[in-house]
């Protein structure tokens, strides 16, 4: 392979990152191999100029490219059915962002990650329907590698109420920043330990979707002083209803969040009212309601408050809101900033 290869890597890597522009690099540094001079001199290359890329950009498939030389430049490693773990891991020792979801690891495969010398440089670990249990949980926050995390994916793992008070209570959960639980069977009693316990402090994203929360699990998290920093909350197909929606609305813990999801939750004009009316939210960016059944009041109410100065995008599709309601909203001058989905 001719120094030509090298040019047109050069080339690549100033053009706009892109998944197109990863793979045409690889390809390259591919080409390299056979002469370990040039290979060092790309590999060296590439890396300097992909660390302004987005990490989810420099993908690569633990189970099937990992013995190619451009794997050390892979920082987002997934991993299929059916591929031993304890395979993997030693080639993950360069990788920021690991994403195992629906990979049936088990409690097991949980403790062999908690137990690796090869993940230091872990910060983003996807454990999303992976069967770990609660002692698969507990082996990981009780391991070294919790306090390097900062987001964490934990969806679809039946963990239950016990969950939250096991993350909520280690110090080595304190530099997590993005928490996901959703479809955990987590209900207003898991969720005490967000109000108790202090460990969670950090989150910037919190999503909780698909869990039977109810209005007494709104009440809850709505006297999570230790939440004050959420930026994002998602607590979509939650059964919230009217009274949960006006128990976060009357919550002064909430005065960073930009996202609030609450999908399908039940919630009418009351609940819409109630957020309307809500000088809790100084900060908010985009509320979604959809699959709701707010009415022409609620909707009107939300749109003219004077409590959402921020406010970027309403999203209303799928509640029983007269058309007219909507070209109204079109029409008006006041907000010409606010996308309203319907």
């Amino acid at each position: 392979m001719n120094p030509e290869s090298l040019s047109a890597l050069r080339a690549l890597l100033h053009d706009e990152p892109s998944r197109e522009v990863w793979n045409k690099v690889c390809q390259c540094i591919q080409g390299l191999e056979g002469d370990g001079g040039l290979l060092e001199v790309g590999l060296e290359y590439a890396q300097t100029h992909l660390e302004r890329w987005p990490e989810e950009l420099r993908f690569g498939r633990a189970d099937q490219d990992r013995e190619v030389p451009w794997w050390p430049l892979v920082r987002y490693a997934v991993m299929e059915k059916g591929t031993s773990l304890a395979a993997v891991l030693p080639w993950l020792s360069n990788v920021t962002k690991l994403n195992l979801g629906n990979h049936h690891i088990g409690p097991q495969g949980a403790a062999a990650l908690a137990d690796s010398p090869h993940l230091g440089n872990l910060r983003t670990l996807g454990l999303h329907d992976t069967r770990i249990g609660l002692d698969g949980l507990r082996a990981l926050v009780e391991s070294p590698l919790m306090t390097r995390l900062t987001e964490l994916d934990l969806g679809f793992n039946g963990l239950g109420d016990e969950a939250v008070g096991v993350l909520a209570g280690s110090a080595h959960c304190a530099n997590l920043t993005d928490l996901t639980l959703n479809n955990n069977g987590i209900g207003p009693k898991g969720l005490q330990a967000l109000s108790d316990l202090e460990h969670l402090g950090n989150l910037a994203v919190l999503k909780l979707n698909t869990n039977p929360i109810g209005p007494d699990g709104a009440r809850v998290i709505a006297q999570a002083r230790h939440l004050g920093k959420l930026k994002e909350l998602q607590l979509c197909f939650d059964e919230l209803g009217d009274e949960g929606v006006a128990a976060l609305a009357q919550s002064p813990h909430f005065g960073a969040l930009t996202e609030l999801y609450l999908i399908d939750n039940e919630i009418g004009d009351d609940g819409a009212m109630a957020l309307a009316q809500s000088p809790h939210f100084p900060e908010l960016l985009e509320l979604f309601l959809t699959v709701n059944q707010i009415g022409d009041q609620g909707a009107q109410a939300i749109f003219d408050s004077s409590h959402y100065p921020n406010l970027r995008v309403l999203q209303l599709e799928y509640n029983p809101v007269d058309d007219d309601v909507f070209e109204g909203f079109e029409r008006g001058s006041r907000r010409p900033q606010l996308f309203v989905a319907r």
